[in-house]
């Protein structure tokens, strides 16, 4: 009677433990469904306890082939996620794409760093008072602006390449983009730079007032920081010509001249030891737009930890409530005649 007795009780503990949980997770969900960057996700104490929890379905599942073969983490067939997460501007169907994320010393990817700036871009356009005006770009931008700029000076700076119709004219417009922003209502744009010959992410910032493009580096050396500024040319001597194709920037009364922006080099970053330039550039950016500043000591297992499982939470929260932001839903289908 008494081995009832407890088996009883325990029972009933586990069904109240469980339903606490879903009623937790139900009073959370207003904050996931619309983008992972919250108020709450920056609460640490929470996030700590998300990470430890939710980090062991981040990792290797259910073997690791090899601990030294950072490609080959999963076993064939069990690397699937399936139906895949969906975010906005691309869909996640392998947890190599969280592996990558969670774990330092890996390079993140253009699918990391146009989602996670996607995700910026919503959190500033549903904030109810940003703190500050910014759009940013996606790692397509810098593709097709570089290949601008080769072809503008391979044709003597032919200025006839720069045209409204062209697509860094769409990006400037607002269009381009999932949450983009028209350039001239805001203050700030950021751009995700790669450096293929360095193999090697940085971060650049537009401030449209101050004309000057500002370049983050977590891997500073006179032969690294050379190399970025010359990355960020193309965004220097283009940009300008562009704006001064469009008269909202003078409506707005922001500075429009062709002459190229400064770029300047910011001081006194945290220096990445390990190839973990992806997070340092979305975590300088997030800095920004939070109007914190940006510490000495950056603890790169503990942002990556925060990236991976808020990402993993939100999509699962999404999967589970069936619920997309409006401009990630599919369109919907004509409707159908019921005479």
């Amino acid at each position: 009677m008494k081995e009832f007795s407890n088996a009883y009780v325990i029972i009933y503990y586990t069904h109240l433990l469980l339903g606490l949980s879903h009623f937790f997770l139900g009073c959370l969900s207003h904050y996931y469904y619309r983008l992972p960057f919250s108020k709450f996700h920056n609460n640490e104490n929470g996030i700590i306890f998300m990470t430890r929890r939710i980090c062991s379905l981040l990792k290797p599942f259910p073997l690791l082939l090899s601990r030294h073969d950072k490609e080959k983490v999963y076993l064939k067939g069990k690397d699937k996620i399936v139906p895949p997460f969906r975010f906005g501007v691309e869909d996640v169907a392998t947890k190599m794409w969280f592996h990558k994320l969670a774990y330092p010393g890996q390079c993140l990817t253009n699918s990391h760093l146009d989602i996670i700036f996607y995700y910026l871009r919503k959190k500033g356009k549903y904030a109810k008072e940003p703190k500050v005006k910014f759009t940013t770009t996606d790692c397509l931008f810098f593709k097709t602006i570089h290949a601008l700029y080769e072809k503008f000076i391979a044709q003597k700076k032919n200025l006839s390449l720069i045209t409204a119709q062209h697509a860094i004219a769409d990006y400037i417009r607002g269009r381009k983009m999932l949450c983009g922003s028209p350039w001239h209502l805001c203050d700030h744009v950021f751009f995700i730079i790669h450096m293929e010959t360095e193999s090697h992410w940085i971060l650049g910032r537009l401030n449209i007032e101050e004309r000057r493009v500002y370049m983050y580096n977590s891997l500073s050396t006179a032969m690294k920081d050379s190399a970025a500024i010359k990355a960020c040319q193309p965004f220097a001597v283009l940009l300008p010509h562009f704006f001064a194709l469009f008269d909202e920037f003078k409506k707005e009364k922001k500075p429009v001249c062709l002459d190229p922006f400064e770029v300047v080099k910011v001081d006194g970053l945290p220096q990445q030891t390990s190839n973990d330039c992806g997070c340092f550039v979305a975590s300088f950016a997030e800095y920004f737009i939070d109007m914190k500043p940006i510490p000495p000591i950056f603890d790169v297992e503990k942002h990556r930890d925060r990236l991976a499982v808020l990402f993993y939470k939100y999509a699962r929260m999404k999967e589970v409530e069936f619920i997309d932001s409006e401009d990630e839903a599919p369109p919907k289908g004509p409707k159908k005649n019921l005479s």
